[in-house]
């Protein structure tokens, strides 16, 4: 399940959300379809626009619906999206959220809130960004969540990097099974992939 978080506020433009959209729309064309997922828009406002769908034209609904501009509350927001994955029984969530500004408006959220909730909840939370983004907070709080900082100099590089980033969605596997003792298990994985066999081997404690 994946939660899209889309930063609607004052210092986006008018292209810049039209380019957003486009290559969103065009990350959903990438997307697996075993995934649900939500759309959360947010200035100063949080509002939910789609909640978890498979349905993909619910979601480039969602996804094109205008929004107005204000401030940013991207604390808000980011905890409003894994509010919205924290119901769902599935071994991989996880959220991705665009903006182009630094936060400014939250009221119930920070830094370490989300980052609490995204432990708490095991959501790690993906940051595209652009423009005058406050970078070194971003790239701490996609590090303290386990997952990274994207950052796109143009709107032309969005729509290849979500490229980047279905791709690896595409590829990603959840292997799960029952420890049956306390000890420590050493697991070997194989696998046969297009470009060729792949293995690793992982020692797992309980």
């Amino acid at each position: 399940a994946i939660s899209f978080v889309l930063d609607y506020s004052g210092s986006m433009s008018s292209k810049d959300k039209a380019f957003l959209e486009e290559a969103l729309l065009f990350f959903l064309e990438q997307l697996p379809p075993v995934y649900r997922a939500s759309v959360t828009k947010f200035d100063n406002r949080v509002s939910t626009y789609q909640e978890l769908t498979r349905d993909v034209e619910k979601l480039k609904s969602a996804i094109t619906r205008p929004m107005s501009s204000g401030g940013t509350a991207l604390y808000d927001a980011i905890g409003a999206g894994i509010e919205e994955l924290r119901d769902e029984s599935v071994p991989f969530r996880l959220q991705l959220v665009f903006t182009d500004g630094m936060e400014n408006s939250s009221k119930h959220h920070c830094h370490d809130s989300v980052v609490a909730f995204s432990r708490q909840q095991a959501v790690p939370v993906f940051v595209m960004g652009m423009g005058d983004i406050d970078v070194p907070a971003m790239l701490t709080l996609t590090n303290d969540t386990n997952a990274c900082f994207l950052y796109a100099p143009s709107s032309d590089q969005i729509k290849q990097i979500y490229q980047v980033i279905a791709s690896v969605m595409a590829q990603t596997y959840v292997i799960s099974w029952p420890l049956r003792h306390s000890d420590a298990t050493t697991v070997t994985i194989d696998a046969t992939t297009p470009a060729g066999p792949v293995g690793d081997s992982y020692t797992i404690k309980p």
